[in-house]
């Protein structure tokens, strides 16, 4: 079961601009990868800093020649197309730049959870930890519950509770959810997750949604 899944604040109307302000805030939030960026600044500037030192020094009369141009462009213009050093060098290169590519534009994990605001010049984000203890914190209020641990990954929330009890796992996990999904509701993240609960009772067994 995913009741979770609805709309937080579904009995309240949203404010006037709030998907503008959600909007805001994901992309706020959203995780960019630093490393690929950084990486090919690197390798351009550098790139770059050899290529003025050597048209420099050849206006001065004497190229500095840090690259052995000569013999890469004799083995350029003699190498055939379809030589094996070439195909592996054409390949390596295509592949370094789809890597690069690829990760530049898929989005890392996130590390805060944007908050729904109704304001699109406030921006608000929490914690996944913060936000996922949170949402233990109130699984551990629930009766019956000794203790408990939230997850969040892709999009939902994994709970899992133990109990000392036998008999009332099967009713407890209700109630688990429940209160998992009204602290969900209570924090108004802008994507609201799903919640799947695991309850653990006193015998090991696993009762779940």
């Amino acid at each position: 079961m995913t009741a979770a899944g609805t709309h937080p604040q579904a009995d309240v109307p949203p404010r006037r601009g709030g998907r503008r302000a959600n909007h805001a805030a994901a992309h706020a939030f959203r995780p960019w990868r630093r490393w690929p960026a950084v990486i090919a600044s690197v390798v351009l500037m550098a790139l770059g800093i050899i290529a003025a030192i050597e048209i420099i020094s050849a206006l001065f009369g004497g190229a500095a020649r840090i690259v052995p141009y000569e013999p890469l462009r004799r083995w350029a213009t003699s190498a055939p197309w379809n030589d094996p050093a070439m195909l592996t060098g054409a390949a390596i290169a295509a592949l370094l730049g789809l890597v690069l590519l690829l990760a530049a534009l898929i989005p890392g994990r996130p590390r805060f959870v944007p908050l729904r605001t109704g304001d699109r010049d406030l921006i608000m984000g929490m914690q996944r930890r913060s936000f996922t203890n949170a949402v233990r914190h109130a699984v551990e209020d629930v009766d019956g519950v000794r203790e408990a641990k939230a997850r969040l990954r892709r999009g939902r929330v994994r709970v899992t509770a133990t109990t000392s009890l036998l008999t009332a796992a099967p009713r407890l996990t209700e109630a688990v959810r429940q209160a998992a999904a009204a602290k969900i509701r209570a924090l108004a993240p802008v994507s609201t997750p799903d919640v799947k609960v695991t309850v653990r009772d006193g015998k090991g067994r696993r009762h779940g949604t």
